[in-house]
């Protein structure tokens, strides 16, 4: 079955474009755009601005206002959540894809597992059918850059009308779950509001983000005892089995400023070798197209192992999926940090230090803007500016709200690693990196193309 599964996995050479490139927003919003809502006149405030979180219950709203103003996009409501909100899943591609959804999710199913066929039947279907990429947000719903991005990457999709984000949208059926967690990020956005502007700002959310298992709701993906999980496992197991999944997380804030794939070692044993050659094969893309669009403080092959807990993006090579992760440097929920050089940090597996190595190659941009700060020598890191007190025994320094040391504004001409009223608008659609459409920048950065 390796020559059949060979030949499948040809096809995403697209979707791995699109996976991890930033896509190029310059003159891309042309007359899809011109009729479409954007998230900045929806919400209000651009996804990823200091001190803003948009709810769940709206970017509901969204979607569908989404589906109603272009054929590009189909919102399928799969039931209540656990608490009895929407869950969602958005399936987004080019409107003839839409169009034969079934006979094309029926073509996925039989590629997927090919008993039973010859070599021409296979190489018949695979002509006729379309590469098949899943991500999911905000499973941990602290880690609030997923689902504020998946606001911008559903926008980006439906109304760009260039030839890159065509190419995406012809070649690949993206299913994103928006959020993983719609009760948490209820919970979250709600607690954050009320905190804000008080000494309890970006403090954790004090009790469980999901009603049963709180954090580990990704846990439960082998065991499926939530409803939540039953989604996402009926979605990806049964109906739709995708090629390529990634699941978007948020981690420490001081050491590198993305995590992207492949896994560091050890890895699991006894799935298809394949497997996890594809992951080494996205990751390595995805770094590659981060750095050639000027981002620093990338990893690959490091801080997370291959053998890890049953979570759904651990447990997808033994389903013949490339499951992978992203972790992005985090803040305090919408808050702004601010971190002094010196604190960057190694010492997780395979990154022993915070200094370049094959799979980390470039700190010198993350430590070349906090050198640039001046006497304060603050780094700004994650996908928002960030304003912090105390984290461990690592003390950063409190400024007043809006303001950066030496009275410079966060963002790159200050020589701010990220602008923090910018989160990528990624195709994890491909990327964050494993966006499913293309990840993009607009403006001096959008923060978080990866959030997950």
């Amino acid at each position: 079955m390796n020559v059949n599964r060979l030949s499948v996995r040809t096809a995403l050479v697209l979707s791995a474009f699109a996976l991890s490139a930033p896509l190029s927003l310059n003159d891309g919003h042309v007359a899809q755009a011109q009729q479409i809502t954007s998230p900045e006149q929806f919400f209000g405030f651009q996804m990823g601005a200091d001190r803003k979180m948009a709810r769940w219950d709206r970017m509901v709203e969204y979607y569908k206002l989404l589906e109603q103003s272009s054929d590009r996009i189909d919102v399928v409501e799969m039931g209540p959540s656990t608490l009895g909100n929407t869950f969602l899943a958005l399936f987004i591609s080019a409107p003839g894809n839409l169009a034969r959804l079934e006979e094309l999710r029926q073509i996925n199913a039989k590629l997927s597992d090919p008993r039973g066929m010859n070599e021409p039947e296979i190489e018949t279907l695979i002509a006729a059918g379309k590469v098949v990429i899943n991500q999911s947000m905000s499973l941990h719903a602290t880690e609030i850059g997923g689902s504020l991005m998946a606001v911008e990457l559903a926008y980006d999709l439906v109304s760009r009308d260039d030839s890159e984000a065509q190419r995406i949208l012809d070649n690949v059926i993206f299913v994103m779950i928006p959020s993983l967690n719609p009760d948490g990020q209820i919970m979250v956005t709600d607690w954050y509001r009320e905190t804000v502007g008080t000494e309890f700002e970006g403090a954790g959310y004090p009790s469980l983000y999901h009603h049963y298992t709180g954090h580990d709701n990704n846990r439960d993906a082998f065991m499926a005892n939530t409803v939540e999980s039953q989604y996402q496992a009926k979605l990806m197991f049964r109906d739709w089995i995708p090629q390529a999944y990634i699941d978007h997380h948020h981690m420490g804030s001081y050491s590198a400023r993305f995590y992207v794939p492949p896994y560091a070692e050890p890895i699991r044993p006894f799935s298809d070798p394949l497997v996890w050659r594809e992951m080494s094969w996205y990751g390595a893309h995805i770094a590659y197209k981060e750095e050639e669009a000027g981002l620093s403080g990338i990893v690959n092959s490091a801080i997370y192992g291959g053998w890890g807990h049953f979570g759904f993006h651990w447990i997808t090579p033994f389903h013949n999926i490339a499951g992978m992760l992203t972790e992005a440097a985090n803040t305090r929920l919408a808050t702004p940090i601010y971190i002094h050089p010196d604190q960057l940090q190694g010492g997780r597996r395979q990154l022993p230090d915070h200094e370049p190595q094959t799979t980390f190659p470039n700190d010198r941009g993350v430590v070349a803007a906090a050198r640039h700060r001046g006497a304060a020598e603050d780094l700004c890191l994650g996908h928002t500016r960030h304003r912090g007190t105390q984290q461990g025994d690592r003390v950063t320094q409190r400024l007043p709200q809006g303001q950066a040391p030496d009275g410079a504004r966060c963002g790159w001409q200050a020589g701010c690693l990220c602008d923090s009223g910018r989160a990528t608008r990624s195709a994890h659609f491909a990327h964050d990196d494993q966006q499913a459409a293309g990840s993009g920048h607009r403006g001096s950065s959008r923060c978080r193309r990866i959030h997950a």
